[in-house]
C-alpha cells in the first residue's frame, strides 16, 4: 500500500498530492486500528482484573487482535 503512494509521487504535481493523501490515509487507518485493539485489550484486562505484567498483556493483546481480525 505504501508503495502505491510512493509510485504516484513520480507524476509531477498531481502525483505528489495523491501520493501524500494515500500515505496519510494508510497511516490514519493503522493508528485507529492500533488504538482500537489497545483499548479493547485494556478493557478486557480490567474486566478480568488481570495483573498488568508484560506476559499477560501480550497474551491478551494477541487474543484481542485475533478476534478483531476474524470479525473484519
Amino acid at each position: 500500500m505504501l508503495g502505491a503512494g510512493e509510485l504516484l509521487k513520480f507524476i509531477p504535481v498531481f502525483g505528489s498530492f495523491v501520493g501524500a493523501a494515500i500515505e496519510s490515509g494508510i497511516a490514519y487507518a493503522i493508528t485507529i486500528v492500533s488504538a482500537y485493539v489497545y483499548i479493547k485489550a485494556i478493557t478486557l484486562m480490567a474486566r478480568k482484573r488481570i495483573d498488568f505484567n508484560n506476559e499477560e498483556k501480550l497474551q491478551v493483546l494477541s487474543i484481542v487482535l485475533r478476534k478483531f481480525l476474524q470479525t473484519s
